[in-house]
């Protein structure tokens, strides 16, 4: 069995939003999840650059600590981050092995390989890293060219279709510094139910947790009093299985928790009730992000979405009814998109402002995100509409592809209009650390 010594990083996203701070501090939790599945009680460290973003300090934590392994989470827009970890890891250790994992690896194994320049690329989910690592030469695998691991050919979440509950075998994640992070988060399941294009949980099957799993995991953050924070659920549609989100929030009522907790979901309009709000309220359900994407129906509809736009108001106004906060989220520069399809979404989310139905409202880019439908539908056509390298990739900044009918240039003057016309709410403007 070999003997290893682990850093796992999360590189910083400090690049890709136009606020710097706390803000945007949230927990490392695939990382978090690696670390606590460890059954050969590896020595592991895990460093988020989001939190300690100095590239002189993390030499300094490598050169003290002397890895012989570093772990990077590679989403794909922090493809140049991730290169510079390799980079600055190789400076200070010399021959310290890297692996690279997360959703840019695993669905552009080469391109990681080519760019990031890891020893290894890490396909698929994670939970058994760091007990493959222990147990299997994953250097001499490398070093004979096979440096493209892909691990849900082992089994785990990624193959479990059967089980509808199968994340409830994974322990807690492990939270390492959980003071150095404004909300704490949970994942109570993966996938989606939807089919959205430009979603990278287009394509894979929902795995949930049972609310008694759940409940379990929120009393282990009372007894390490962290109930103080507000919890983030990462799930993609949190409101998918109502059945679970009652027995969930009947759980934490019941519990009368010292502090009560206060949580933050996101889910889609059409899975909105007024009787699951009352729930999720009493529950301490503080805000609702709602990815809207488009006010316009012929762009919602090519999307996959599903959604009637029609409807969006008389739903956000309920929500707004029952005390809830709602962020709203929309996306400029979609696929065969119209400046005056634009226009319609900009124009809802003026409407939204006006009348108080939202609290926050982003207007991001269309990313053609690997592992999407939409990035396989522009390769298909030969992939030309992609202009720029996922380097260049960012939700805010420069628009990357020529998929919609409007020149870049003029996507990136009308996201600028978008916020200016909706400034008090608009993302892009918002100083606080909270949402």
């Amino acid at each position: 069995m070999n003997q290893e010594k682990v850093v796992l990083v999360q590189p910083s996203l400090a690049r890709l939003y136009p606020l710097e701070g706390a803000r945007h501090k949230l927990e490392p939790l695939g990382l978090e999840m690696i670390a606590v599945h460890n059954p050969h009680n590896t020595p592991v460290e895990i460093y988020d650059m989001d939190v300690y973003p100095d590239w002189v300090d993390f030499e300094g934590f490598l050169e003290r600590e002397r890895p012989s392994t570093i772990g990077i989470m590679v989403n794909t827009p922090l493809v140049k981050e991730a290169r510079e970890i390799t980079q600055r890891a190789r400076k200070v250790l010399g021959d310290v092995f890297v692996v690279a994992g997360g959703n840019h690896p695993t669905h552009e194994p080469q391109h990681t390989l080519d760019y990031v320049q890891p020893d290894l690329v890490w396909k698929s989910d994670g939970e058994n890293f760091l007990q493959v690592l222990a147990e299997t030469d994953l250097r001499e695998q490398a070093r004979q060219g096979n440096r493209i691991f892909n691990s849900a050919r082992l089994g785990g979440l990624g193959n479990m279709k059967e089980d509808k509950f199968a994340m409830d075998s994974l322990k807690f994640p492990l939270r390492h510094k959980p003071r150095d992070y404004f909300f704490t988060s949970v994942q109570a399941s993966r996938g989606c139910l939807w089919k959205c294009i430009y979603c990278g949980s287009a394509d894979k099957d929902v795995v949930w947790r049972t609310a008694g799993n759940i409940l379990a995991e929120i009393d282990g953050l009372q007894e390490q009093e962290l109930l103080d924070k507000k919890i983030y659920f990462l799930d993609d549609c949190f409101l998918d299985n109502p059945k679970r989100v009652r027995e969930l929030c009947k759980g934490i009522s019941d519990r009368k928790f010292s502090p009560p907790p206060q949580f933050w979901i996101e889910t889609r309009t059409n899975t909105i009730t007024e009787k699951l709000l009352d729930i999720l309220k009493t529950a301490g359900c503080y805000q609702i992000t709602f990815g809207l994407e488009s006010g316009n129906q012929r762009v919602l509809d090519s999307l996959g979405k599903q959604l009637d736009v029609t409807k969006v108001p008389e739903t956000l106004a309920l929500v707004r009814k029952h005390g809830i906060n709602i962020r709203a989220n929309f996306m400029i520069g979609h696929y065969g998109e119209t400046e005056e399809e634009v226009w319609d979404t900009i124009h809802l989310a003026e409407l939204l402002q006006k009348r108080d139905l939202a609290t926050t409202i982003g207007f991001y880019n269309v990313l053609p995100l690997p592992g999407t439908p939409l990035y396989r539908r522009i390769q298909e056509e030969g992939g030309t509409k992609i202009e720029k390298g996922f380097e260049d990739f960012k939700w805010y900044g420069d628009t990357v592809s020529k998929i919609s009918q409007v020149d870049p240039r003029r996507l990136d003057e009308l996201r600028v209009e978008a916020c200016r016309r909706v400034k008090e709410a608009s993302n892009a403007h918002r100083k606080s650390v909270d949402y």
